[in-house]
């Protein structure tokens, strides 16, 4: 289109100016990243920590061995066979176990109250119904049988 006034100097070729980029930080996506890592890592020693894959399981005595049975119709629903440690419960073949930390009455307190959960992220242990005194020991015994027999000793 011809300028309408011809006296005035032709304006300068106007040029756009280059689109500014917006420079997206990578810190969220990084964040992000570190923190499913950081999860990732957190929920494998947990479970390693809770659920021992192999458990030694020695010869049992009477007792214990009425014990196993008990522990496998009552217990092992939650903490596994050979109490192991399960996805409901812990394993009981662990130093927070031992006779020097949790000693016997604290097993009979457990199954006849029920515990509240201190040590891992299972929840309150429920009381165990109908079990006599005579069974717990029994499940006690088997227990620390267990115990022994997987380097757990009275510290």
């Amino acid at each position: 289109m011809p300028d309408p006034d011809p006296s005035r100097p032709p304006e300068p070729p106007q040029h756009e100016e280059p689109a500014q980029h917006e420079t997206v930080s990578n810190g969220p996506f990084w964040l992000m990243v570190f923190g499913i890592v950081v999860a990732s890592f957190s929920v494998m020693i947990y479970q390693q920590s809770t659920v021992q894959r192999s458990i030694v399981v020695p010869d049992f005595n009477g007792l214990e061995q009425q014990g196993a049975g008990i522990f496998s119709a009552n217990c092992s629903g939650c903490h596994g066979e050979n109490a192991a440690g399960s996805g409901n419960g812990p394993t009981l073949i662990h130093r927070y176990y031992e006779p020097g930390l949790h000693g016997d009455s604290t097993f009979y307190d457990a199954i006849t109250h029920g515990a509240t959960g201190h040590h891992w992220n299972y929840g309150d242990m429920p009381p165990v119904d109908n079990l006599k005194n005579e069974e717990i020991a029994a499940i006690v015994a088997y227990i620390r049988k267990l115990q022994t027999a997987n380097g757990i000793h009275w510290q």
